[in-house]
């Protein structure tokens, strides 16, 4: 790795929006920003504080005295909206690449050496990293790693889109080559979707010749820390599909996103209609009409009406043979690809 006196610039940085979990802040930057001293000028940390009211800005500074040549924190004097700290995240990103990381989630020790040595290696748009979910140690629950690293070009690309699916979405899952993201993108112009990161980060996809997939178990997601409050069929749903309908007006093939439309009527949608209604209060996500909402966008594909409207529809006593049936279903169709 190259040393502290190289005049080379960093090639990542990394972007923790927060607000209001200084407790969740203080574990992601204790894993962190170790590794990150470790491979400077390789990488850089900028924590974009929501005007939080707890003691995240003490926090923040604390690291920020520790690790002043790596760490720029960014208070924001009013509270703009998670979405627009997320955009502004984007906006405050000066390297080849962006990594917006949640702040509740966590990189395990010797991640990011891993993670840089292949920046280093080749230019890619975007690079996937798969996680694992913990509750209290990230480190503890680690699962045993499974060491895959494929890359995808133009040629299977539409491999990638099935292999990632709706996790295109997941902030901390994406690193996104900015250079290559298109001029036209605007940061803030969706952040009422829940989903505007999904625009840069399709933008770098499409452009790079060459993206990467890795499932190293090197990314711990909180799962305490998701509560929900929205209806997930139109986030992950309709406004979703907004940015598919955006990248194939400028010629993004549409069976593109047919693949991931498919995979989530199969393994995301009917699943969590199914908890939704058999389970009170499901992750405290919004009460919505799913049927209703998905009908318009997955009425074309056949999974819907065998995978999705039966759980939309049927009576209460007949989900779990249903649910049964579609997780036999699914357990044939991925031992079939």
């Amino acid at each position: 790795m190259p040393t502290q006196t190289t005049a080379q610039r960093p090639i990542l940085t990394i972007a923790i929006p927060t607000y209001n979990r200084s407790h969740y802040l203080r574990q992601c930057l204790e894993t962190l920003l170790p590794q990150v001293v470790v491979s400077t000028p390789e990488a850089q940390v900028l924590v974009l504080n929501n005007n939080s009211t707890d003691d995240t800005a003490e926090i923040a500074a604390e690291f920020l005295v520790r690790f002043p040549r790596c760490l720029k924190v960014i208070n924001n004097p009013a509270n703009i909206g998670a979405d627009a700290n997320i955009a502004k995240c984007f906006s405050e990103i000066n390297t080849q690449y962006g990594w917006i990381f949640g702040d509740d989630d966590v990189l395990v020790p010797g991640a990011l050496d891993i993670l840089v040595s292949y920046l280093r290696k080749r230019e890619y748009g975007v690079v996937h990293i798969r996680s694992y979910s913990y509750k209290g140690d990230a480190l503890k629950a680690r699962k045993a790693p499974k060491g895959r690293y494929e890359e995808y070009t133009s040629d299977n690309i539409e491999d990638m889109l099935y292999e990632v699916a709706d996790m295109f979405s997941f902030i901390s899952g994406n690193i996104f080559n900015k250079s290559l993201v298109p001029p036209y993108i605007n940061p803030y112009e969706f952040i009422w979707t829940r989903y505007n990161q999904v625009q840069w980060v399709f933008g770098a996809l499409f452009s790079g010749r060459t993206n990467l997939l890795i499932d190293d178990a090197l990314l711990a997601v909180n799962n305490e820390g998701n509560s929900g409050g929205y209806p997930f069929s139109k986030i992950f749903g309709t406004n979703y599909n907004l940015f598919f309908d955006q990248y194939e007006r400028r010629g993004i093939p549409r069976r593109y996103f047919d693949t991931i439309n498919r995979r989530m009527a199969r393994e995301l949608f009917a699943p969590l209609i199914y908890f939704a209604r058999t389970v009170e209060n499901f992750r405290n996500y919004t009460p919505e009409d799913h049927f209703t909402e998905l009908n318009p966008t997955y009425g074309r594909y056949w999974e819907f009406w065998v995978f999705v409207a039966p759980m939309c529809k049927l009576p209460k006593a007949l989900l779990y043979p249903h649910f049964f049936l579609i997780r036999m279903l699914n357990r044939l169709y991925r031992l079939a690809r």
